[in-house]
């Protein structure tokens, strides 16, 4: 074969379109994003001359402002502007509750309320350990004054916030049937119980989650040991009402406890990176699972019934849940330690993929009538259509393994008979 020789001059000549042709690469790449950061500069600017221009015409006509609310304000409305349903503004003192609350814990007297039928203000739950609850104050009390001034429920918002933030006692007069009683409150900081356990029948337990914190964890372990070391080989994991909690840190833990070793769901960040999320060796409880959601199943709650209904871990029974997979963080402002709350990502299921906007669909549709709904965590087991159907499940796997293991073992007698007969 001939080999080809090729002159100095055309090698040099080639060289020099290849370097022109990478600096022209790279003018191209280095000017579009030059033309970015400018837009973004420009942008801003508009942004920051439009809010000064705001500013002055104001101060014009109001020389006198309070300059802390007007700043919250200006904060809250950017974050408003980000058109994320999730995103929120927190002041300094409710960024502070906002990360007690993430712990596990509150400040308050323990007392949540609702409105009823007839605008009156009612007791709807009590939380362990509080003041409210060590004083006697009872679910479905109804309250009627609060430092001598006469409630109602109009004043729902306002009196639940001076429940939660007072550090001052509180006297707290409620109408219990005919009798009205008093009571004197004072707030303080307490762990809030997330999880409750108990009995159903001589095998399984059940288990109802109202959040995901971050003391949860611990509480939900606690739980199932205890049920498991009373007999339980099924259990009920009951998430209804549940918003989550913001510790996603706790739903991937109680996944890894239920979960054999593997990767059960996606983690997609707001800036487009994936990483799976993957349980670990921590499985420590089996026997056969359902979970009960409704409409108010929220975040960690439904992606938690989610996962194990796809790895058939555990049948979903009850309402379709209410379709939140996006991740919310805080974002510390070091002004005044204020923060703000956005959206950091989204946990998509391995087959399922988002559930944002979707929600959990169950596998055994139930729903309560809304008699029974009203009635919440009062509501008795035996009344409780969705825990019943809960409970049917278990049943259906159990006659199934048992016809299983009946087919099984006449197949192995009709063997033993035929070789004995040969």
């Amino acid at each position: 074969m001939r080999s080809k020789k090729y002159s100095l001059s055309a090698v040099i000549t080639l060289l020099i379109l290849v370097v022109a042709l990478a600096i022209s690469i790279t003018m191209m790449i280095a000017m579009r994003y030059f033309n970015q950061q400018v837009n973004a500069v420009t942008q801003k600017q508009a942004l920051y001359a439009h809010i000064t221009d705001i500013d002055t015409k104001v101060r014009t006509y109001y020389p006198t402002l309070d300059e802390e609310q007007l700043r919250s304000a200006l904060a809250a409305g950017y974050v408003a502007g980000l058109q994320d349903p999730y995103a929120r503004y927190y002041s300094t003192d409710a960024y502070k509750q906002a990360l007690l609350l993430r712990e596990g814990r509150a400040a308050g007297v323990g007392i949540r309320l609702k409105t009823d039928a007839q605008s009156r203000l009612v007791v709807d739950t009590l939380d362990a350990d509080a003041a409210a609850e060590k004083a006697g104050v009872q679910v479905g009390d109804i309250v009627t004054q609060v430092n001598g001034n006469a409630v109602a429920g109009p004043q729902q918002a306002s009196l639940q916030e001076m429940l939660d933030t007072s550090t001052e006692k509180l006297a707290v007069s409620v109408l219990r049937g005919d009798k009205a009683i008093a009571f004197e409150l004072t707030a303080y900081t307490y762990n809030l119980k997330s999880v409750q356990e108990k009995m159903l029948n001589e095998t399984v337990g059940y288990i109802r989650i109202t959040a995901f914190y971050d003391n949860t964890l611990n509480q939900f372990k606690a739980a199932c040991s205890s049920l498991e070391n009373q007999g339980a080989a099924s259990y009920i994991f009951d998430v209804r009402g549940c918003s989550g909690g913001g510790s996603t840190d706790t739903l991937k833990a109680m996944l890894s406890y239920l979960l054999p070793h593997g990767a059960y769901a996606a983690w997609v960040g707001s800036d487009g990176r994936t990483e799976n999320l993957v349980a670990d060796d921590a499985r420590t409880l089996s026997g056969t699972f359902a979970v009960v959601t409704d409409e108010k199943t929220k975040g960690e709650a439904e992606l938690f019934a989610g996962v194990l209904q796809e790895f058939g871990v555990a049948t979903v029974v009850g309402e379709k849940t209410a379709g939140k997979g996006k991740i919310q963080d805080f974002v510390a402002l070091k002004a005044d330690n204020s923060a703000i709350y956005l959206t950091v990502g989204e946990i998509v299921l391995m087959r399922g993929g988002s559930i944002e906007g979707v929600g959990i669909t169950p596998t055994v549709a139930v729903s309560l009538p809304a008699a029974q709904k009203a009635q919440g965590a009062a509501l008795k087991t035996e009344d409780d259509a969705q825990v019943q159907a809960a409970l049917n499940t278990f049943k259906a796997s159990t006659n199934q393994l048992n016809s299983t293991a009946a087919t099984t073992a006449a197949a192995r007698t009709a063997a033993t008979t035929a070789a004995a007969e040969e």
